[in-house]
């Protein structure tokens, strides 16, 4: 059975041997766009919806995409985790269910509290209500991010960290909802030497992302 109401949007930048593993796994399954903002790379796989930027625009170029997608959910994943096709499915059966939030694998809870991104609490691979939903594997209906798309995400442009905070955060503003984790298995891909996570700056920087936000909406 093709999935032909969900498209998988996977971010490339320098983990080719991750998303080729990803396509090749669900290309028979569903719709692919790779978004690969390695300038030196110029990626070409057969059957597969493939947008090389001439420029690295971040994580935030997948939910441009998203947000421009006839289809009516995207499922969007990290180039280091591979999905099984339950945690597909359940990911599609729980947003039916909330399609006013995000619906992931991996949350963050304690943000009423929290003074850094350090003292948010893990929730990851079970059934549970979440503050935010981190983007390592996600969906989205698409309408519900086009209904945020011109206040809230538009007006941030291009950033380097919190995507995923951002969206969740406009979201919950916007509906009063919470998000959720799924109980599922993944594959957990190398993340060789490139991850945003290896920078001293990057929990500082995903904190301004949420600091910004409250700040400028609570």
């Amino acid at each position: 059975m093709v999935l032909r109401d969900t498209q998988l949007i996977i971010l490339n930048y320098k983990r080719i041997e991750n998303v080729l593993k990803i396509v090749y796994k669900f290309q028979d399954f569903m719709p692919i766009l790779v978004i690969n903002n390695n300038p030196e790379l110029r990626l070409e796989i057969p059957r597969v919806l493939i947008h090389n930027n001439k420029e690295n625009k971040w994580c935030i170029e997948r939910w441009y995409w998203a947000e421009k997608s006839s289809f009516e959910y995207s499922i969007i994943i990290d180039d280091d985790i591979c999905p099984t096709k339950h945690c597909i499915h359940k990911l599609r059966k729980t947003i039916k269910e909330y399609p006013k939030s995000l619906v992931g694998i991996y949350g963050k809870n304690n943000l009423k509290s929290a003074t850094k991104y350090e003292e948010l609490t893990d929730v990851w691979c079970v059934d549970k209500q979440v503050d935010l939903c981190i983007g390592s594997c996600l969906i989205v209906k698409n309408q519900s991010l086009k209904e945020i798309w011109n206040d809230y995400v538009k007006p941030w442009g291009i950033q380097d960290r919190g995507d995923d905070l951002l969206i969740s955060l406009a979201l919950s503003h916007k509906n009063s909802s919470k998000h959720r984790t799924i109980s599922t298995e993944v594959e957990l891909l190398s993340e060789g030497n490139v991850g945003l996570n290896l920078s001293k700056d990057h929990y500082p920087k995903r904190w301004s992302v949420i600091k910004k936000f409250l700040d400028t909406y609570t």
